[in-house]
């Protein structure tokens, strides 16, 4: 009997522990600072009608009552706010938040959720939803995260365009600067079907619409989607249903990146271009006018590096480069870019 005690209380440690882990990597949902990558009240293709719901929980174990501003963002457009507080463990559901809470007949955005303490516990998330769809109201939920754990390398797995499919994607950006982007697309193989670079306006949404005719190929099943960074994103991907409206919302797979992206100290650096797939060098391309290897040399004195090789003709070079590098170098008179080195695939 002593022994059966003994194995059946280190179960019950066992299990704690296991809860306990859970509840540590649930815990990293919530913040004082929670973007919801974002909310719709809009028409759609096939008579749909799009609108989203949004929770709001205090989940912290504290028993504070938690002020909070909620800010709707849409590109071009002037904000919108909304205050309230929740009280310890409290929720609050704003149903259809466009239309209700700000009066919005259409729109398109993100929201981001401040509250007024650092070590406040806010949970968020959406569900956006078809109201007119022939098969009755359908839809998916996303949850909000807090802004520092946005990533810079984030994969958007096993998306489709075929079997009465296709998939819509959009890149939230919560910062007050703008974000470049590079957005590739790979077989399920890896084998990379394209790319292309772009800048995300501060405090808006980037979406692309049917990724395979944005890119320009034949539609397929298990796509992926990689999205590269000079800040974090809150990337998320929608597989839509022809036939019903129905959306399968899914959030991005961020890869944690040893070399974070230094801010530059200057008020207009140089723009930060990244590659599908890099080699670990960076490249420099000076604007007009520069002598490219006098510059390099200036350059490579000043912050300690060896350039690999130096382009008279079209004005550059390419060398091995530290953020805190590559944040300087962004500011210099005369740079025109900066961007990654990356391996070039010919078509078959």
């Amino acid at each position: 009997m002593g022994r059966f005690r003994f194995i059946l209380l280190e179960a019950v440690v066992v299990l704690a522990g296991l809860l306990m882990a859970r509840c540590a990597v649930a815990s990293d949902y919530a913040g004082a600072d929670i973007l919801v990558p974002v909310v719709v009240r809009t028409p759609g293709v096939l008579g749909s009608q799009w609108q989203t719901d949004l929770v709001i929980s205090n989940v912290s174990r504290k028993p504070i009552k938690i002020p909070f501003v909620l800010t709707f963002f849409r590109n071009g457009v002037p904000h919108r706010v909304f205050q309230s507080e929740l009280q310890p463990q409290a929720s609050m559901l704003l149903r259809d938040i466009l239309g209700e809470t700000f009066g919005l007949q259409n729109g398109i955005g993100i929201v981001r959720i401040t509250a007024s303490s650092q070590d406040a516990k806010i949970a968020a998330r959406v569900r956006i939803y078809n109201t007119a769809g022939s098969f009755g109201e359908v839809g998916s939920s996303l949850t909000g995260l807090p802004v520092s754990m946005l990533g810079r390398n984030t994969y958007l797995p096993g998306l489709s365009g075929i079997g009465g499919n296709r998939t819509n994607v959009g890149v939230s950006n919560p910062h007050d600067t703008a974000v470049n982007l590079f957005v590739s697309l790979f077989e399920p193989s890896g084998e990379l079907r394209g790319g292309f670079a772009t800048t995300v306006q501060p405090r808006s949404l980037f979406q692309i619409n049917d990724i395979f005719v944005s890119f320009g190929v034949t539609p397929f099943e298990g796509a992926s989607i990689r999205i590269t960074s000079s800040r974090g994103v809150f990337p998320y991907a929608t597989i839509i249903r022809n036939d019903s409206g129905d959306a399968d919302l899914i959030t991005g797979t961020a890869e944690v990146v040893g070399d974070e992206v230094v801010t530059p100290a200057c008020s207009n650096p140089a723009p930060l271009y990244f590659e599908a797939r890099p080699t670990g060098d960076w490249i420099v391309m000076f604007t007009d006018g520069v002598d490219a290897v006098q510059r390099t040399g200036e350059l490579a004195i000043k912050y300690g590096f060896t350039p690999k090789q130096i382009w008279e003709a079209i004005l550059g070079f390419v060398a091995p480069l530290t953020p805190e590098v590559i944040a300087k170098i962004r500011c210099e008179p005369g740079v025109r870019h900066v961007s990654q080195s990356g391996i070039i695939e010919l078509p078959r």
